[in-house]
């Protein structure tokens, strides 16, 4: 495999970019029963000292601490540790209103309420007309329906240059330049026929 001086180190991801479970490679199943007192680690349940790492920065301690802290939101359970973070980010002063946004975003409640029946008339008209399509898209996601046919948007137009207009746009330039030539070029002769 390698030469290492110290020590080897060999790593696998555990899920696939989906988060399904993977299997390690058959040669740390061969790794292991050639050197069956080989170390194994993961970092799904970090160290103190890979805790200590992850402390070191205030604004990456933050991220960590959100991750951790949404565990609560899913009844599970979080290290003491992590609580004492909590805690000391809480205490500090230019950390406070950032803790209870944190907070309100874990625990908020996406509520809709529905709107009232002038604003629905006034959307989707009154008597309200539909097709089977329509009520197919309204059962497959209200929201996308409420876009389409309630809020109607109009994609937006990009103005650019078209070739004709960059054709104008160029011959009144040079027309503009080529009048400033004149101007130049006919003070100057009027200043020679002054001067002589």
């Amino acid at each position: 495999l390698n030469k290492p001086a110290e020590k080897l180190y060999l790593s696998y991801s555990l899920a696939n970019d989906e988060g399904s479970a993977r299997r390690p490679s058959i040669l740390m199943d061969r790794l292991n029963s050639l050197f069956p007192k080989i170390a194994q680690e993961d970092d799904l349940i970090p160290s103190f000292d890979q805790r200590l790492e992850i402390v070191s920065q205030p604004s990456n301690t933050f991220l960590s601490l959100a991750k951790e802290i949404r565990k609560l939101v899913d009844k599970l359970e979080i290290e003491p540790f992590w609580m004492s973070v909590y805690q000391w980010f809480y205490h500090q002063e230019e950390w406070h209103y950032s803790v209870q946004r944190m907070v309100d975003a874990l625990f908020y409640q996406n509520n809709c309420k529905s709107i009232s029946k002038e604003k629905s008339e006034s959307l989707f008209g009154k008597p309200l007309r539909g097709s089977v399509a329509r009520l197919e898209k309204f059962k497959n996601c209200p929201f996308s329906h409420f876009v389409q046919y309630g809020l109607k948007p109009a994609e937006r137009k990009v103005y650019e240059l078209q070739p004709v207009e960059l054709g104008i746009f160029l011959h009144q330039a040079m027309e503009e330049f080529a009048e400033k030539i004149k101007i130049v070029v006919y003070l100057e002769v009027l200043l020679k026929g002054l001067f002589g």
